[in-house]
């Protein structure tokens, strides 16, 4: 699936996605643009848990993928992967503005590897401006995040990268990448936490964080980063200004000596993600895209006239009519 435009779906049905992948092998999603719609924007892998599935070995990369949710479905992501899907690699991705529904949802994430998924290498993908976690593992093994740039999830409080079960095996590896949250959010967040005694499923080193207010005293999963880094965490990260051209109008790159060279980042050229440059037609169609305007889906109206059967009193008869 090469150099594609996908957009303006889920208008019948808006789980659908832009593509979507079950029990597959050897399959290529490569410079396609992804966007205007109510779900996520590549699906890969079926089942949840970690029983062995046929899916394996895909390449996900150089997709431009953008304006999904639009506030009003959850639990989703730019790319979203579930259970086994071993020997797959997910490279070179722009993923930006996932907004999940606006007061109860959750999940507006750029990667996200659901339930059980594992054997996926995450590698020089550029997400930001995502509602929630702009990466996140609910549980899974061998997940390898090398070299990604993550910046602003815009939920205040919420973090910039996720965990949601821990595991006796290693779900989340983290290195090389850069990591950019905001002032009014945080950056890693394990929302259940481990067993004691159980062995930490996250290993994190090699990388650089920043936020422009500095660290706060519970940014690093409820505690502070020298806490963080006392359980081995982060110990020969860095917490410098990456040094971003200009991020805020959408320049991600790296002025000379960055802070970022120190941990081994590389470089990569992101704008080559979408449909390919060598056809400027096409490409001048997808970036005219205007994508629609994201407006939360209402509050579900509460039924005040619901009739809640009464307890029956000690001694009344239970049975007969109600």
């Amino acid at each position: 699936i090469d150099d594609n435009v996908v957009f303006s779906g889920g208008h019948v049905f808006p789980s659908g996605t832009g593509v979507f992948i079950t029990y597959a092998t050897d399959c290529r999603v490569t410079h396609n643009e992804i966007c205007d719609l109510y779900y996520s924007g590549i699906s890969c892998g079926w089942r949840w848990g970690f029983d062995p599935t046929p899916n394996r070995n895909h390449e996900i990369s150089w997709n431009h993928i953008h304006h999904l949710g639009k506030g009003v479905l959850s639990d989703m992501g730019a790319i979203y992967t579930l259970g086994d899907n071993r020997g797959t690699v997910i490279c070179g991705n722009h993923g930006e503005h996932v907004w999940s529904y606006d007061r109860t949802g959750c999940g507006g994430t750029g990667l996200y590897a659901d339930q059980g998924s594992g054997g996926i290498l995450w590698t020089s993908n550029l997400i930001h401006h995502t509602k929630t976690a702009a990466l996140n593992v609910n549980y899974g093994r061998d997940n390898a995040f090398q070299n990604n740039i993550c910046a602003f999830t815009e939920k205040p409080d919420d973090a910039l990268v996720g965990r949601w079960t821990p595991e006796s095996n290693e779900s989340m590896v983290c290195s090389n990448n850069v990591f950019v949250y905001s002032s009014q959010g945080r950056a890693v967040l394990c929302w259940w936490r481990k067993k004691p005694g159980a062995v930490n499923d996250l290993v994190f080193g090699s990388n650089l964080w920043w936020t422009p207010g500095g660290t706060k005293t519970n940014d690093f999963n409820r505690q502070s980063l020298s806490v963080w880094r006392q359980q081995g965490l982060d110990a020969d990260s860095v917490f410098e200004d990456p040094g971003f051209v200009d991020a805020v109008r959408g320049d991600w790159r790296l002025k000379p000596g960055s802070p970022a060279f120190k941990i081994g980042f590389r470089e990569w050229d992101y704008t080559l993600a979408g449909v390919r440059k060598d056809d400027p037609e096409w490409r001048a169609k997808a970036a005219a895209i205007r994508p629609a305007v994201c407006e939360a889906a209402p509050e579900p109206p509460r039924n005040e006239g619901q009739i809640v059967p009464k307890k029956p009193k000690e001694g009344q008869n239970k049975g007969g009519k109600s």
